[in-house]
């Protein structure tokens, strides 16, 4: 599982390597799916470890699993265009789906995280309001001051 401070930059990890490769210098479509499952893999290390942190209320390292995850899904959409997977792969269709139940949990906890934040925005807000105003031009305290 991937810690915050463990997090290398890796934008560029697609693998092509000279034995894998196809008669056009493309990965034949077994080592695509190989490194494309390399990657599912580490999404979702990435995931689950964001999850964790929400969690546990760790806010301060949403940033990073955010960049981290910006950046594998560069690798994703780079792959994809080079990828000519077969019609199924049942190994590659069991870790994506995999992948989604573990996206839809942090979506889930993604969630709560930020209807908190925009209730404490309310509240702060509405005490900062409230703060503010000295009855000076309300209609029901004092509106005719200056008369």
């Amino acid at each position: 599982m991937y810690e915050p401070a463990d997090l290398p930059a890796q934008a560029n990890s697609i693998r092509a390597t000279a034995d894998a490769d196809g008669p056009n210098g493309v990965p034949d479509a077994h080592a695509q799916i190989s490194e494309l499952l390399t990657i599912v893999e580490r999404l979702e290390s990435v995931v689950a470890a964001e999850t964790v942190a929400l969690d546990q209320h760790r806010l301060s390292e949403i940033v990073v699993f955010t960049r981290k995850k910006s950046q594998i899904l560069l690798e994703v959409t780079r792959l994809m265009r080079l990828v000519k997977l077969p019609a199924a792969d049942d190994q590659l269709y069991d870790r994506l789906r995999q992948l989604k139940s573990s996206l839809n949990l942090n979506r889930d906890m993604l969630d709560v995280q930020l209807r908190a934040a925009t209730h404490l925005t309310s509240v702060i807000s509405d005490a900062a309001q409230a703060a503010e105003s000295d009855g000076t031009y309300s209609a029901t305290n004092g509106g005719d001051k200056f008369r």
